[in-house]
């Protein structure tokens, strides 16, 4: 017996095949990527754009509900949550690293101390708190990215055409009694993993992103990793997509600064800025 689909006809045993084939995709795509240390992986999408902001650490964070995110590249970005920073990034980039040991749907567990030591956050009570903020703002903070490989290899698909998460499912930090347990665990989305898959994402460099100060440094450091011949931009045009609210005179001139640090650390070995334009030569890896 055939079974007609559309033109095209599939026999019970060809329409199993194509089945399986299909399920084995959607497998694949909810597995992380091989990757090792030194080396931390991020998407393209998040690490060209300001989701993770560079922010002033002084300024209050705002809340925003479908807010379009500044992204160089393919596609839109949209964010509801807490504004989110640098900071965010680096704890982000640890726990999905810390599921990718453990597979991207299982329960993943830490203690405060382990955590903070492998971001080189103080392993103290400010610290922790510290941390628990970040996996909060986390929590409750969702985006959807919109683009054609999204849209032709996404999971879970929202009204937008493209894949809808929360950055982190599930947290858990308090002990029956309400007090800090001395474990926390954490869980990421299953669909997480899409946003890895087809080759879109970068490894960056974790000793290098560890040894930079926290803000414009860190967000260059990412978007670099993520371009094999970076080419010309304009200096507008990063600081756009870095979310960074510096006038702009200013902005250059810790533009110029930031690209300093990531040529102390090795993640660069030439820039030139002239202009409104930002030229860089990554070093060989």
């Amino acid at each position: 017996m055939a079974i007609d689909k559309g033109k095209e006809l599939l026999t019970p045993g060809l329409l199993q095949r194509v089945t399986d084939a299909a399920a084995k995709k959607q497998t694949q795509q909810l597995e992380l990527p091989i990757w090792g240390d030194p080396y931390r992986a991020m998407p393209n999408e998040l690490v060209r754009s300001a989701l993770f902001a560079v922010r002033d650490k002084r300024a209050a964070r705002t809340y925003v509900k479908n807010h379009e995110v500044a992204m160089i590249g393919k596609g839109k970005l949209f964010y509801t949550g807490e504004e989110l920073s640098q900071d965010d990034e680096t704890v982000w980039m640890h726990l999905v690293n810390l599921a990718r040991e453990s597979g991207i749907n299982t329960t993943v567990k830490f203690t405060p101390y382990s955590f903070n030591k492998a971001i080189g956050w103080t392993t103290n009570q400010a610290g922790y708190k510290r941390l628990r903020e970040s996996l909060d703002r986390l929590k409750f903070g969702g985006i959807t990215l919109v683009n054609q490989r999204i849209t032709e290899n996404g999971i879970q698909i929202s009204e937008a055409g493209g894949l809808s998460i929360s950055l982190l499912r599930r947290f858990t930090w308090q002990g029956p009694d309400g007090a800090p347990a001395t474990v926390y665990t954490a869980e990421l989305e299953r669909e997480a993993a899409v946003l890895f898959s087809g080759g879109y994402f970068s490894l960056i460099n974790w000793t290098e992103r560890l040894a930079l100060p926290t803000g414009l440094a860190t967000w260059l450091h990412s978007f670099f990793a993520s371009h094999r011949e970076p080419i010309p931009l304009k200096i507008s045009q990063i600081r756009l997509a870095c979310g960074a609210a510096t006038p702009g005179p200013q902005f250059k001139r810790n533009l110029k600064k930031a690209m300093g640090e990531l040529q102390k650390v090795g993640a660069i070995s030439s820039f030139e800025i002239a202009g409104d334009i930002l030229t860089v030569t990554r070093n060989k890896a």
